[in-house]
Parts: structure tokens; C-alpha cells; sequence
């Protein structure tokens, strides 16, 4: 995607954080803490149709799959949202790591979402 990102761009983007985050998320809690290639939501998106669809068909999507997320992270016990992995060559990340990074990492995107649809500038 070319900078400056449109406002179906950065959900896009936030679409791709949120797919690579929640397989992360599923390794943790179906393996015993494997390792795993780190895999960027900006190479993901690559493989995606995301970008060319429509805003409120992605949007929709999107919000069903956040959805479903957040009801499997209420669903877990404090040892749960311990649960790790390693990415290979890099660092180790825990459930809770994931969480809070989708959380700390969409705030701003999601500020920028509403300045663009509301005309102003990314």
C-alpha cells in the first residue's frame, strides 16, 4: 500500500494485525510454547484481497472477527493469558503481549480512520 493510507487502507491494516495477532494467539494456546517465523501485517496483507474491498463489507468482517477474538480472550483463566511462544530469533510473547499490543497499536489507526472519513488529512 502507498503512503499517505486511505481510510480502506488502514483497515486493511488493521485487519492484517489483527489475523497475524490471532494466530499467534492460537499457537500459544495449542501448542506448548512453540516457536514461530514472525510474520509482518504489511507482508501478510500480500496475500490478502484486503485493500480492493469494500470499506463497510471489510469493516463488517472485521468487526465479526474482533468479536469472536475478544469472547475467546474473555474465555481464558489467568494462566491462559501467560500461555507463550517464541518467535524465532526475536523475542518470546505471552497472550497478554498480543493483547495489549493490538489494543495500544489500533488506538491511533483508528483516530486516523475517523480524521480521513471525515475529510481530513491521514
Amino acid at each position: 500500500m502507498a503512503e499517505p493510507w486511505s481510510a480502506n487502507d488502514v483497515l486493511a491494516h488493521l485487519r492484517a494485525c489483527q489475523d497475524v495477532r490471532g494466530k499467534l494467539v492460537n499457537e500459544m494456546l495449542t501448542r506448548n510454547h512453540p516457536v514461530v517465523r514472525y510474520v509482518s501485517p504489511r507482508t501478510y496483507i500480500r496475500k490478502t484481497n484486503y485493500p480492493d474491498l469494500p470499506f463497510q463489507q471489510s469493516l463488517t468482517t472485521f468487526a465479526a472477527d474482533r468479536a469472536g477474538f475478544v469472547h475467546l480472550l474473555r474465555s481464558l483463566s489467568a494462566g491462559q493469558w501467560m500461555r507463550a511462544l517464541d518467535l524465532k530469533g526475536s523475542r518470546t510473547e505471552t497472550v497478554l503481549d498480543c493483547a495489549k499490543y493490538l489494543v495500544a497499536h489500533e488506538l491511533p489507526h483508528l483516530a486516523q480512520i475517523e480524521t480521513l472519513l471525515k475529510g481530513g488529512p491521514g
